[in-house]
């Protein structure tokens, strides 16, 4: 059965950017444990583990801090730094 429905121009692109991101995400890990073997790819899960779970305790302090606000990041620069970096 043929189809004369067409991709977008946007849909096509999202699928190109889609398939380069998900290209990159699945050899990263195999790219990491040939250049160090498994010992190195332990370590860089670890560093990036961490260094994940200090980003995960900033936004908890700012998110006590000022729990006013909702919008994320953005919220929380527009705050610290005011209006004058977006003017």
């Amino acid at each position: 059965m043929a189809s004369d429905q067409k991709f977008t121009r946007m849909t096509l692109t999202a699928m190109v950017v889609g398939s380069m991101v998900g290209a990159g995400i699945f050899s990263l890990p195999a790219r990491i444990g040939a250049a160090t073997g498994p010992f190195g790819a332990i370590i860089s899960w670890l560093i990036a583990g961490g260094v994940m779970l200090m980003r995960a305790f900033r936004f908890h302090c700012l998110a006590v801090r000022k729990a006013d606000l909702e919008a994320g990041s953005f919220a929380f620069a527009l705050a610290g730094f005011g209006d004058y970096l977006w003017v």
